[in-house]
């Protein structure tokens, strides 16, 4: 007998413009057993082939993964257990009703999960889309800088460079002379006189990174300027964020 068994992709979430999260099983007969790693997605190719950042393992990609596949199995499973119970039913005992209540929640537990993990988890809404569009102006991908992993760093001076290069000619040499663009963006992209699509882009990218790499204390008020930048954008509404809502 054959039997197949190996490594497989399951669990994909937050799929959207071609970039998810997925983890890879060890799997037998195709269903998934443990997980190994979990991925960002950026690209798939053939014969399951995929580009992508490994990243720390993905407990929603992970919970995805299990109850997708055995979610469908164990509903099976367990309606048949609560057949069988039932069937004994007939002899005149009782003691069929406690394995007949269990196996009952056992299958609707499981279909309950299956539906969530098929119809839910993992899935984005449109406000987030519409971030993802502005992120991928500058991350070529529409996915969220925080997940990028070690890739954060180059991306980082990236975007640096980016909203040094926007910034240059907006104000007078003077000024750009006494400004440290590494330690001011914020005040530079927040200064009510920019309105530079990708200057803004840039700095609402940055702002999302900076906080996934900032210290406990500072992440508040990174959070609060990723906000303020995503307030400018959206009154600009650009057009590529009208684009991304079609």
């Amino acid at each position: 007998m054959i039997i197949f068994y190996g490594v497989r992709q399951y669990g994909r979430i937050e799929e959207h413009a071609g970039t998810c999260i997925a983890t890879q099983f060890a799997h037998l007969w195709f269903v998934p057993l443990f997980p190994i790693r979990s991925h960002l997605v950026l690209g798939d190719g053939d014969g399951g082939k995929f580009s992508g950042i490994a990243i720390p393992l993905s407990g929603r990609s992970v919970a995805a993964g299990y109850l997708r596949i055995w979610g469908p199995i164990l509903t099976v499973l367990s309606g048949i257990g609560a057949l069988g119970a039932l069937a004994s039913a007939s002899t005149g005992s009782f003691s069929w009703l406690g394995e007949f209540l269990f196996y009952g929640f056992v299958a609707a537990a499981s279909l309950v999960g299956a539906v969530i993990a098929w119809g839910f988890l993992g899935k984005l809404d449109p406000e987030e889309k519409l971030r993802r569009a502005v992120h991928a102006l500058h991350l070529g991908h529409a996915t969220d800088p925080a997940q990028l992993g070690e890739a954060r760093m180059p991306l980082r001076e990236s975007l640096l460079r980016h909203i040094d290069g926007y910034a240059e000619g907006m104000w007078s040499p003077s000024y750009r002379a006494t400004t440290d663009v590494r330690a001011h963006w914020p005040h530079i992209a927040l200064d009510p006189g920019v309105r530079h699509e990708g200057l803004l882009a840039a700095a609402f990218s940055l702002a999302r990174l900076e906080g996934s790499l900032a210290p406990p204390a500072q992440k508040a008020q990174l959070a609060h300027i990723e906000s303020q930048l995503w307030r400018r954008i959206r009154e600009m509404n650009p057009a590529y964020l009208q684009g991304a809502m079609r």
